[in-house]
């Protein structure tokens, strides 16, 4: 097999693809053929000398890597896993100086879980190490509800974790990092922001004047930030924690290792990956080859999402969420993603189950990844074409993806806003708590927009929180921790049932948006210009068997969506009269409230032309032979 290995300690050079032998599994062992592994601090370590000591008890040449995701391919005896199944695990490569940076490692059987269905193997592979790091973390320190938690690193690897944990334990989160990562730490939960070059104790305690209870320290901060800290609160240390602690402040060191085997805390996180509670990121892959490469970018701080290793085996592995073989670069096949688990995408899902992109000879996988790691995957190459809100995709522009929209099926804001019951007329929003899923996501755009529209400021009237996806954002108007958030069917059909009123129709007002628009990078449109035309064309059927046959329709939706026949039918209904296009042209207006809301944190987008990313030339095409609902 091929691995990422080291016969000797040294800067990244000593780095080499070797080819070793295959490992077999023992008793209650599971051998998992490698699909993606994800680089570590720790690999770094490792690789540096740093645990010389250990490994040279073990037999040269090392492997790194903490996790992995792939498919079982051997069970030892007496284990519960079958061959083929998809799966991540976390590896102790100090147990045998074999990591998972190979194309097959072996690992004890309660150090893995399934992949959440619809997860690709890359996105699964960033879960275990991490997760598993700030589950020990905040376990050890004991926090309850509604007591503070202050993260360092908050928009990193690890810290990303802790913000989005800490939320699902119902602790305040307070996030520290680099200003210009502000909207991406409050996006993922924290209902406060600190700048890390502010003076850090000061600026915490104007948020908790007694310090906060606790502290997941992923930046590393060490002694001096105890005074941020309550006497008697918590620090989580995830290195070693030097100094001694005052004030009766409780120091705990965080190893991973002793959750290596914790099979029902890594099966809680992949659950909340499934939920929406927890996103997986990826900022880049590479091959095996350029694993030294990948050390030194992560050395060099400032990476947001994983840096992850992809061996050949990974598209044969996704695949099998669908059946068939995967090829990314294969004419006939495409790899897509969609970033909402709503009505949005299904137009796409439509033409899959009634056979559109058949008839066009496209064999479609399409998997749901949320609309940050969507991007990712993108641009990675790990999916073809993605389903992206007007947000997402001038941030990524802006960081210098080169993207193109060619379809836009959902031509207006598909929301209304629902309110608390108390709340009969808009003045009542005043000094209320407005839910939305991530700042400067679709959500929040519309929910501004909204504001605007009955003359209130949305940075002084209401305070607007990050709560995540839409059933995140209804349980919390229902408990009374918000008191309006924007919504629609399905998820708002059971709220209005249960008396939270629609205080306003945004979809109805007809302004343009874009909320799950169709894009690719400019260079596979350029070399596979047949092929988008021919998936163009099979949306634009799916499209069309939406608007003409609402019952079509919400068969897809109890599918794709799992719900009862009358709530499809009631969310297909809206959607037809409220939200999908006649024709899914692409224009420019539809960026105009997104670029206008992150111009304010952004100079890049001050002056951006969207005509520049926008190539309607498919959707004409359609037209001009008859395609489109138009003609």
């Amino acid at each position: 097999m091929k691995a990422v290995a080291f016969s000797r300690f040294g800067g990244p050079e000593v780095m080499q693809v070797a080819d070793l032998p295959v490992p077999e599994p023992g008793p209650g062992e599971v051998r998992i053929r490698v699909a993606a592994a994800t680089v570590n601090p720790t690999d770094i370590g490792m690789r540096s000398g740093g645990r010389a000591a250990e490994l040279q008890k073990l037999t040269p040449p090392y492997v790194a890597g903490m996790e992995l995701a792939g498919t079982v391919d051997a069970a030892g005896q007496g284990g519960p896993w079958q061959v083929g199944e998809r799966v991540l695990a976390i590896v102790v490569p100090m147990r045998t100086g074999r990591g998972a940076q190979a194309e097959y490692a072996v690992v004890p059987s309660n150090s893995v879980v399934r992949v959440p269905e619809g997860v690709s193997l890359e996105l699964a592979a960033t879960l275990p190490m991490n997760g598993l790091t700030v589950r020990r973390a905040l376990d050890l320190m004991g926090l309850a509800r509604g007591q503070t938690l202050l993260v360092t690193g908050a928009a990193g690897a690890v810290g990303g974790y802790g913000v989005q944990l800490g939320v699902a334990d119902g602790l305040r989160v307070v996030g520290v990092s680099a200003a210009s990562d502000e909207a991406l730490v409050r996006g993922l939960g924290a209902q406060d922001f600190v700048a890390r070059d502010a003076d850090l104790a000061s600026a915490v305690r104007k948020i908790a004047p007694q310090g906060v209870d606790g502290v997941l320290d992923a930046a590393v901060i060490g002694r001096p930030i105890l005074g941020c800290v309550r006497d008697g609160g918590h620090v989580a240390a995830v290195r070693a924690f030097e100094g001694e602690p005052e004030r009766g402040i409780h120091v705990h060191q965080v190893r991973v290792s002793d959750y290596a085997q914790n099979q029902a805390a890594l099966q809680g996180l992949a659950d909340q990956v499934a939920s929406g509670a927890l996103t997986l990121r990826v900022a880049q892959t590479v091959p095996p080859s350029e694993a030294g490469a990948a050390q030194q970018k992560l050395s060099a701080g400032g990476v947001r999402g994983r840096l992850v290793i992809v061996f050949a085996t990974l598209l044969l592995a996704l695949s099998m969420v669908f059946g068939g073989v995967a090829q990314a670069d294969s004419p006939t096949h495409v790899l897509v993603s969609y970033s909402e688990m709503s009505s949005s995408p299904l137009p796409l899902w439509t033409a899959i189950d009634n056979g559109y992109f058949a008839q066009n000879d496209i064999q479609v996988d399409a998997q749901y990844i949320p609309s940050t790691s969507g991007v990712a995957g993108l641009l990675s190459g790990s999916t073809n074409i993605a389903f992206l809100g007007g947000s997402d995709i001038l941030g990524a522009v802006t960081t210098g993806a080169d993207l193109v929209v060619l379809a836009d099926p959902i031509a207006v804001y598909p929301y209304e806003l629902l309110v608390d019951p108390s709340i009969t007329d808009p003045s009542q929003l005043k000094g209320k708590t407005i839910g939305i899923s991530n700042f400067g996501s679709s959500s929040d755009v519309a929910t501004r927009v909204v504001l605007k529209h009955f003359g209130l400021d949305p940075s002084t009237d209401v305070t607007i929180i990050a709560v995540g996806n839409g059933q995140n954002r209804s349980a919390a108007l229902q408990s009374g921790a918000i008191q309006a958030e924007v919504d629609a069917p399905p998820t708002s059909l059971p709220l209005k049932a249960a008396g939270f009123p629609s205080l306003y129709n945004l979809a109805a007002s007809g302004l343009p948006n874009l909320n799950n628009a169709m894009v690719v990078r400019r260079d596979w449109r350029d070399a596979n210009r047949d092929l988008v035309q021919r998936f163009v064309d099979a949306e634009i059927q799916g499209l069309n068997e939406v608007r003409s046959r609402p019952d079509v329709g919400s068969l897809s939706l109890a599918k794709w969506l799992n719900l009862d026949s009358d709530t499809a039918t009631q969310t297909a209904q809206w959607g037809v009269a409220n939200v999908y296009a006649v024709v899914p042209w692409v224009r420019p207006a539809a960026f105009s409230d997104s670029l206008e809301l992150l111009a304010q944190s952004n100079d890049r987008l001050n002056g951006f032309d969207p005509s520049t990313i926008i190539d309607n030339s498919f959707v004409q095409s359609a037209q001009d032979r008859g395609l489109t609902a138009a003609n």
